[in-house]
């Protein structure tokens, strides 16, 4: 079992690598398998990890933490969680590699009045940068 240290640890060696590099660059199977295990934090708010995550493993959650965190409460007044989670879907006719993925954003059924669930499609191409 991963401790939440350890699984924070392991997030920021993640968005260093997906900031370099393709979804599925340098990132080893047997970190991303436990990743994809847990909801682990986005200070940024950007589902970049949880989406690459659902590509390799097929779904994966995520949560708002630090600045992101901030700034739904500086919107609504009160600290409101916001979970994420992605579910890898079909893959994309024509485009080898790339697959169609369900981004939720949704938060507790009590903030769910100020802040409702938000699904999107999005193509994912793990190897857009090849």
């Amino acid at each position: 079992m991963i401790s939440k240290v350890s699984a924070a640890m392991l997030l920021m060696a993640a968005a260093t690598a997906f900031a370099t590099q393709p979804y599925t660059g340098g990132i080893a199977l047997d970190k991303t398998e436990k990743l994809a295990q847990t909801s682990i934090p986005l200070p940024n708010g950007r589902p970049d990890a949880v989406l690459a995550l659902a590509m390799r493993h097929g779904r994966a959650k995520g949560h708002f933490s630090g600045r992101a965190a901030a700034a739904i409460k500086q919107q609504y007044g009160k600290e409101i969680p916001i979970h994420v989670e992605a579910v890898k879907k079909e893959a994309v006719k024509g485009k080898a590699g790339c697959n169609k993925v369900t981004l939720t954003f949704k938060t507790t059924p009590e903030f769910e009045r100020m802040a409702p669930t938000q699904s999107v499609d999005i193509e994912v191409c793990p190897n857009r940068n090849k």
